[in-house]
């Protein structure tokens, strides 16, 4: 009897945990678009041409192609084919949407688990790059590389982190759009090896840059290209997009990045 007294006392504790486990996992129905724009306002209110939020999400790996689907919806936003191609080549995708679209992505979102591991505000001004640390490698990294030539090559980088280069330009005789020049970049770390010294260098990925018009209220995503058909041996070295948004830790989770424009000026 004394179990039966425990009882309804344990009932209230299971559906209380699990209510509190539902309302974590959908806690993106509670974003709105607003939460997704630049905070604050840029330095140099003169020079600034354009405003983005830059994320870096975390998300079940069976889920993620449900977060793609939703994240690519209808939008005047182009990729240039030739960018698609070489981007499909080294394992990553670039996409694009409107955050008008935003309540199916906010509960593909939910149903993946989804998580922010980073948030960037950056107000740009023209041309002048702005960079985002991806991914850090502090025992150095291999990489399957398909140069601009579509010559396929390992490469081995040294202690480093992989970024993304962007940078912003106006277009002549457009209101409210601007191009966004996106770029992979490895950057390696400077050392003092016997009394000398090494500088860093940057190994630029400049086959998988691409260059993309926005508008504010759309995003552009980064993403790996996910083929579950490939064997161990095949991935024993990854591809530039297995490397950047994959981790050997969290075979069960993958990373995309988001951009979202929030303001233009003109």
């Amino acid at each position: 009897m004394k179990i039966l007294k425990y009882i309804p006392i344990l009932i209230f504790v299971l559906i209380f945990a699990g209510c509190n486990e539902q309302k974590k996992k959908n806690h993106w129905q509670d974003i709105n678009i607003n939460d997704l724009m630049p905070k604050g306002g840029p330095a140099h209110t003169k020079d600034t041409i354009i405003g983005l939020s830059v994320f870096i999400f975390e998300a079940d790996r069976e889920k993620y192609l449900d977060v793609q689907s939703a994240m690519a919806g209808t939008s005047e936003l182009q990729v240039d084919a030739a960018d698609d191609i070489a981007l499909a080549a080294n394992g990553m995708i670039c996409g694009n949407g409107d955050l008008k679209n935003w309540p199916g992505i906010a509960k593909s979102l939910a149903d993946a688990n989804a998580v922010i591991i980073k948030r960037v505000t950056l107000f740009m001004t023209e041309n002048v790059s702005e960079q985002i640390e991806l991914a850090g490698f502090p025992q150095g990294a291999s990489v399957c590389y398909q140069t601009a030539n579509k010559t396929t090559a390992a490469i081995g980088l040294p202690e480093g982190s992989v970024l993304l280069d962007i940078n912003a330009k106006s277009l002549i005789g457009l209101k409210q759009v601007c191009q966004l020049e996106i770029k992979p970049i490895y950057q390696t770390i400077g050392k003092k090896v016997e009394e000398k010294r090494i500088p860093a260098w940057k190994y630029l990925f400049d086959s998988i840059g691409c260059k993309l018009t926005i508008r504010p209220g759309q995003f552009i995503f980064l993403s790996p290209q996910i083929d579950d058909s490939e064997t161990s041996e095949q991935k024993a070295i990854a591809n530039v997009g297995g490397l950047i948004f994959t981790d050997k830790q969290k075979e069960n989770r993958v990373k995309f990045c988001l951009i979202v424009c929030g303001l233009i000026k003109d």
